[in-house]
């Protein structure tokens, strides 16, 4: 179900979005963002945009703490700055539901278990490979890629209707996923292009309106 900035109340006079976390207390919040990316970073495979998917459904769509236009934002300003994905997206959403303190515990959410997880798996790496030669560990590990490619189209599907709302931003869209198929454009420079030309559309926008 795709929420929106405003809801309808029992009068049928639109109010604006409440986010649930507003009736929880400060710590409270702290502790769920910190064990929901715990969870989300120990147990999704298949990187960050897998990870924000999860994030998706978890704190959009179950918790509705954010809408799916602010989930698109925090999106795109992760996208925009350097660093790990997947604990950029954290630090966004901590921030956004509890300020700094939110950002310290999705911080730590989405860090630790992956480096528990990883320490331990550098320690006993030349075990291990005998067993990832093993069919059946390679067929799970198949499985779980299907799994998370899965998840990651069934995200984008669910925000296709908030992404591309008329031909200008199919065009930019269509144009953006060739550049990084056909030419491996650095998704940074995609992002910017996308940005200027959103500019360059407003402002071409606002002046035949202002001339009309």
């Amino acid at each position: 179900m795709t929420m929106s900035k405003e809801i309808q109340s029992s009068s049928g006079t639109p109010v604006p979005f409440q986010p649930e976390y507003l009736a929880l207390p400060s710590w409270r919040r702290d502790a769920v963002l910190c064990w929901q990316f715990a969870k989300i970073s120990a147990l999704v495979l298949g990187g960050g945009y897998a990870i924000m998917a999860a994030a998706q459904e978890e704190f959009s769509r179950k918790r509705r703490w954010i809408t799916d236009d602010e989930f698109l934002e925090l999106v795109a300003i992760t996208q925009t700055v350097p660093g790990i994905l997947a604990v950029n997206f954290a630090v966004a959403i901590g921030w956004k539901v509890n300020r700094w303190r939110g950002a310290v515990a999705g911080l730590l959410g989405a860090v630790f278990p992956p480096l528990i997880i990883m320490t331990i798996v550098a320690m006993i790496m030349t075990q291990m490979r005998r067993w990832m030669e093993l069919p059946a560990v390679q067929g799970a590990f198949r499985g779980l890629i299907a799994v998370v490619t899965a998840m990651v189209a069934a995200a984008v599907i669910k925000l296709r209707a908030k992404t591309v709302r008329c031909w200008f931003d199919l065009i930019v869209a269509l144009g953006c996923c060739f550049g990084l198929l056909a030419f491996k454009y650095n998704p940074a420079l995609l992002i910017l292009g996308a940005v200027l030309l959103g500019m360059a559309r407003n402002r071409l926008s606002a002046r035949r309106r202002s001339g009309s």
